[in-house]
């Protein structure tokens, strides 16, 4: 389904109209809003399933061309360094996130995912070892 709805958005329909066809095609009756809040619950879990699988938190949010670390040719920037970090934490607080840009306990909680928060304050090892074996914790 995620390819489909890629394709609806590349052909210039929005998330309102994806809406509407796939309640035609599967009789549902989601709304855009239910749309969105399915969009970032799944946000959440990958941002999850990547820390636990790969360790990946703040660190890894950062882009592969060092130009985007250079003075700004052009735009609000232009002749100064973007500050990544101070837009990164303003990022993660816009997502419910912390500071080492994964998901909080309440936005987790939000999307009745709280069980998924163990461990996130240890290492990514010990939070999936908390995941798939809960009784290892002390």
């Amino acid at each position: 389904m995620f390819g489909s709805a890629t394709m609806f958005l590349m052909v210039g329909f929005g998330p309102t109209t994806y809406s509407e066809i796939l309640n035609k095609i599967t009789g549902w009756n989601t709304t855009y809003d239910e749309l969105m809040k399915i969009g970032e619950r799944v946000f959440n879990l990958q941002r999850l399933f990547n820390y636990r699988l790969k360790g990946w938190d703040y660190r890894n949010d950062v882009f592969a061309d060092k130009r985007a670390y250079e003075p700004a040719q052009m735009g609000i920037f232009k002749g100064k360094v973007v500050p990544w970090n101070e837009v990164l934490r303003e990022y993660y607080s816009i997502r419910g996130w912390s500071e080492r840009g994964l998901p909080t306990k309440e936005k987790l909680r939000e999307f009745q995912m709280e069980d998924l928060a163990n461990g996130l304050e240890s290492s990514p090892i010990a939070a999936s070892l908390l995941l798939f074996y809960p009784q290892c914790r002390s």
